[in-house]
């Protein structure tokens, strides 16, 4: 008795890859603005908040608090949704 497997051939599972959709289109170009406008503030200011003051970079000023923002933007709506609830 000769025990014969059957193999049936199927094309490989395609995964989704990478997508370029409009929105990473926008998250990127808006990165790139955000760095080409840094680069060009390279000069030393002086960041002061309430008692707090710093000398800094203008550069690392704007990347800082740009930081901050799109944290807040991305936090800021779970809490809201999570409130309304």
């Amino acid at each position: 008795m000769t025990d014969q497997t059957s193999r049936t051939t199927r094309p490989a599972p395609r995964g989704k890859g990478f997508q370029w959709t409009p929105r990473i289109i926008a998250m990127l170009a808006l990165v790139l603005v955000l760095l080409i406008f840094a680069l060009q503030n390279l000069q030393v200011v002086s960041v002061s908040l309430i008692f707090w003051e710093v000398e800094m970079r203008l550069l690392w000023a704007l990347l800082l608090f740009a930081l901050i923002g799109a944290v807040i933007g991305l936090v800021t709506p779970r809490f809201w949704l999570r409130s309304r609830r």
